[in-house]
């Protein structure tokens, strides 16, 4: 079972936000469905408690985390005209995140490993127990796509600003990366959030 298991799902993006959101993002005022896969992710209980909570959040890959950069560079939606953030993902339906405690009393978590490890006796079969800041833990695959976990984890390192410093060391351990790679990954999501909720959309924009 995944450590996802279907319990609760978790609806990343709120409609605080959504037409400007949408905007940003390059997307029809009418095209995002709030309870589809893209923007929900199924979470065991205890998971979610956590999650909810702003204890911990998803991050994607540095690639993916680049190309959402990259693209905010290219494209000002002051402009007129943004392509739909879907082109990034090249026809993508399945994306990696790791998780990313924000406090340091984050309990530990457990997580019933696949079926196929037990089979082959692996003897980390059944289930294991990952400790703070988790850099233990596999990747997370899921269908959400990655413009709402950013968002979500620019939101919450938002929170937690005075805070940072610890979430990039976190963060380069998970990843496996230098801290100063870690600190351009905590810094292009939280400016990333920022600017895709600071900017106003035209008001022809139909919400």
């Amino acid at each position: 079972m995944s450590p996802m298991s279907a319990t609760g799902a978790i609806t990343i993006c709120s409609v605080v936000f959504l037409s400007r959101l949408k905007w940003a993002w390059g997307m029809k005022y009418d095209i995002i469905q709030m309870d589809q896969d893209s923007n929900t992710i199924p979470l065991r209980h205890d998971w979610r408690d956590l999650f909810e909570s702003d204890r911990w959040a998803l991050m994607p890959s540095t690639d993916i985390i680049d190309k959402l950069w990259d693209r905010w560079v290219r494209f000002d939606p002051r402009d007129g005209h943004v392509p739909s953030i879907e082109d990034i993902y090249d026809g993508a339906e399945i994306f990696e995140y790791c998780l990313v405690p924000l406090f340091p009393d984050v309990p530990s978590i457990s997580r019933r490993n696949k079926v196929e490890d037990a089979l082959k006796g692996d003897e980390y079969s059944g289930n294991s127990v990952h400790v703070n800041p988790f850099d233990t833990l596999p990747p997370i695959f899921s269908k959400i796509r990655p413009h709402f976990v950013v968002y979500d984890a620019g939101r919450k390192i938002d929170s937690i600003s005075l805070q940072t410093y610890r979430t990039t060391s976190d963060i380069a351990r998970i990843y496996g990366v230098s801290q100063e790679k870690a600190e351009r990954v905590t810094t292009v999501v939280y400016a990333t959030y920022c600017t895709w909720s600071n900017h106003v959309h035209p008001a022809t924009f139909v919400i």
